[in-house]
Parts: structure tokens; sequence; C-alpha cells
């Protein structure tokens, strides 16, 4: 491998911590040359990371003529390589005429659920896909044409969910040309990359070129400046962040509901991120998240109405004297409780698939500053047996806050935070093998299970909602 290359590719593992020692990684493996290279990439450091790799390649049911041809190829390949093969079939067409949305979109949604699913299904650490630095430039000029502000410069994230990686993302695609030239490496060229068939496609081969022709450095100076505000905007999400745990009540796949109070309490600069940033988590279209239609709602929000239902873009806002309840248009929080319970038998990832989770629990070291986050929590292992089970709430469940003094039931303690009655069926809560609340998930921690000063080993459980990064808005 040429050392250039390898450098970059060991410098951005270690620089986002992508890949430990031992790790089970999934490539998603189309056969073209970004993911041909990623694939080789990864093989090359096998051994060093002690690493067990699987290829999966999704057929899209797109380009019926030359389709399987793809598959075969990403099949023979991965056996050259002697990687564990997979393969999934998608209707992309059809599910995209279902949902009256574009190819593009749809095989987005669906790649990265399938992955997902596959991932759980192998126990695997990471899923890495083959993003170089084009896909970046393309992915912020996208934003921008979108009118999505400082985010925008986000792009790509090297490492997004806890689970998607992207170790190709500071090398060039003439970079990965140039090694699959010199290596003698096959691979599958895409002719949907030169049709102008979608946005990505006429930035890359008609927008992007004319502005090199003034600026010849322009994707370099556009990435600078992606750097500058990766780490400026990381400062305003962790200010985001910790503004939407004091004031969030609850999240669901179709809605979330915020303390309207706190919420005007809270700066302007920051309304408008909190928003933005759950609503990119909302079906379907996640990335059409407007300015104008953050600022409609904003201004329904902050108004001195105390009553209101009013709809913004494709997003339906509920708001009475104590919270604020936002949904895509037309899936409202359903009112149905959530029966299925989920079976924890031990330390892993765990997807929650009716509660739109995924849960993650690992053996850690103590904390040196002990903090639980809206959606991770620090337990004294020694307190726990498996296994454990998340549930909704049953009648008479009790349990002891942390922060507060002795037990509280589950429906006095929902009603105290002012929980949409709608929502409280569908709060997810892990217990133990006894039967004792643990976490109420994204709410509060049992102080049973806290960690005490003689504490020798911790649990870091942490909870993830399925589906797009609410920090990541990409479209690859």
């Amino acid at each position: 491998m040429d050392n250039l290359f390898l450098e970059k590719l060991l410098l951005t593992i270690k620089k986002y911590n992508l890949i430990s020692y031992g790790d089970k990684i999934i490539i998603a493996f189309s056969g073209g040359a970004d993911s041909t290279a990623l694939l080789y990439s990864l093989n090359f450091l096998r051994a060093k990371f002690n690493l067990t790799l699987f290829s999966f390649h999704i057929h899209h049911g797109i380009r019926k003529a030359t389709a399987d041809r793809d598959a075969h190829f990403s099949e023979q390949l991965s056996k050259e390589f002697n990687i564990p093969f997979f393969i999934e079939y998608a209707d992309i067409p059809r599910i995209a005429a279902e949902n009256k949305v574009s190819l593009e979109t749809a095989g987005h949604e669906i790649r990265y659920k399938i992955l997902r699913k596959k991932a759980a299904e192998l126990y695997a650490d990471k899923v890495a896909t083959a993003h170089h630095s084009g896909d970046q430039t393309e992915t912020i000029l996208m934003r921008l044409i979108r009118g999505m502000g400082s985010v925008g410069f986000k792009g790509i994230a090297p490492i997004r969910e806890n689970l998607f990686i992207r170790p190709l993302l500071q090398i060039s695609k003439s970079e990965i040309n140039t090694l699959l030239h010199n290596l003698n490496i096959p691979y599958i060229q895409d002719e949907t990359n030169f049709i102008p068939c979608c946005t990505r496609n006429k930035i890359r081969n008609t927008v992007i070129p004319v502005i090199e022709k003034i600026n010849p450095s322009f994707s370099e100076k556009l990435l600078d400046l992606s750097s500058i505000m990766i780490e400026e905007n990381s400062l305003l999400d962790e200010m985001t962040e910790k503004a939407s745990i004091e004031i969030m009540l609850t999240r669901n796949e179709n809605s979330f509901s915020f303390n309207l109070n706190k919420f005007l309490m809270t700066h302007k600069a920051l309304q408008r991120r909190i928003l933005h940033k759950h609503l990119l988590l909302l079906p379907p279209e996640k990335s059409e998240v407007s300015f104008k239609t953050v600022e409609a709602l904003l201004f329904h929000i902050t108004d001195k109405t105390s009553f209101k239902s009013i709809k913004a873009g494709s997003f339906f806002l509920e708001k009475n004297t104590d919270f604020f309840t936002l949904s895509q248009e037309g899936l409202l929080p359903a009112e149905r409780k959530i029966e299925k319970e989920y079976t924890i038998a031990q330390e892993g990832i765990w997807h929650l698939e009716e509660f739109d989770l995924r849960l993650k629990i690992t053996t850690a070291d103590l904390p040196e500053n002990l903090s639980h986050g809206h959606f991770v929590v620090f337990i004294d292992k020694n307190k726990v047996n498996f296994p454990l089970t998340v549930r909704s709430k049953q009648s008479g469940d009790r349990f002891y806050p942390l922060g507060l003094s002795g037990s509280k039931k589950i429906k006095d303690y929902f009603i105290d935070m002012k929980i949409p009655v709608v929502n409280r069926d569908n709060i997810p809560i892990l217990t133990d093998n006894c039967g004792d609340i643990i976490w109420i998930i994204g709410l509060r921690l049992d102080k049973r299970f806290r960690i005490k000063p003689n504490t020798r080993q911790c649990l870091k459980i942490e909870a993830f909602i399925n589906g797009k990064d609410s920090n990541n808005d990409e479209q690859c």
C-alpha cells in the first residue's frame, strides 16, 4: 500500500478512534472503486488490529441489467480476500414509489436500515462505509444550497451513531483511483455517477468543476473551513445537548415533547438549534428542515397564545400551557402501549425495534467526573444481575429516582414531569432480573444502582435513537 495513503488512513482511524483492537467490522461493499479501496484497506489492516471482517452487498434492484453483475463481482472479490460475503435484496424503485420519495432518498434510508439489522445479526462492532473527501465536499455544498447555515459545514461525520465509521474520509477520490491502479485491483464502474439525475451528481459533475476553474484549490479550502466550523459547532452541540437534557420530556420515533417554560428561558440561538437537532430525527424526510420552517415553529412556540395546533412545513405543532409536542405531519404519537418486552441477556449491543432504540451495555472504567446524560448512565456492576429487561410501564411500577428522596410511582413521576399522556406507555424502562427498575431510559436513573465511593466496577449503558444521527444530515 502507498505510504501516504496508509498514513492518512491510520491518522483518520486514530484521530476519531474509529477502530479498536479485535473489532468485528461489516464493510458496506458495492464493488465500486471507493468501497473496493475500503475493502482492500481494512483487509491490509486486519492483522494489525486483529479484525474480523464481513463483506456486505445490498442489491438495490436499480439498473437491473448490471445489478447482478455488481453482486457477482462483489462476491468474487470478497472471496479473493478471504472475507465472508453476505448479500441482501431491496426493491428500491418500489419503495421509492410507495413512499413518494426519490430513488436517492429511498436508497439512503433503506441502506442504513439494512446495515443496522445486519450489524445486530452478526454482533458487529462497526459498519464501515467508503465516504471520501470528495463526498465531504459535495455534502457540504448540498447542505449550504439547502440553506442550512453553519451546521452545513459539518458535512459527513467520521463516526455516526457509534456504529458507522468512515476510514477514508480524509482521502481523495484521485488517491483512491491511484491506489487501485498501482495495485492493479479491479472494481466496477457505477455509470449512474455520471448521470445528472440527482442533486449530488449535478454538484459533482457540473457545479464543482465550474468553481474549481475559478479557484483550483476550492475543495481543499472548503474542507479547511469545514474543519474550523466542526470544532466551533462541537462546542455549540454540547451546549445544545445540555439544554435539551434539561427541557426534554419525551422522545419517540414520530414526535418529541419539551417543557414549554424551560424552553422559553433558553437563549434563542439554542432554541433554534434544539428544534433543528430534533426535527432531523423525525421521519420520513429527515433532511428537509429549512430555516423558514424552524423560524415558523419558533414564532408559534414563543408567542403568548396558550393553546395552539398549527402546521409548519411538513411538521405539526401542538402547544399548551405546560409543554409542546412536535411531530411529522400525519404521524402523531399513536395512542397504544408497546407490549413487547426485550430480554438483555448480556453486555453488548441490543436492538429494540418497537422502541426505535439501540442499547449498548459495556463494562467501563469508573468515570472521573460522573455525569449522566439524557441517553447514557453509569451504574454499579455488582448490583446488576443479567438478564435485564426493557419494557413499557406496568401498573404499580415504583422506583427510587436519583436526586429525590424515597420512592415514587412511575405514574406519579410522569405526571410531575408533565409527560404527555399519549407518550407514557411508550417510554422504555430497563429492569434487572428481579424486576427492579434500573433506568427510565432518557429520563431518570434509580438511585439504588448509582455509583458509590466503594464501587469497584461499573456498567456504562447508552441508548441510541435509531435512524439519522441528530448531529449529522448527510445523504450518502
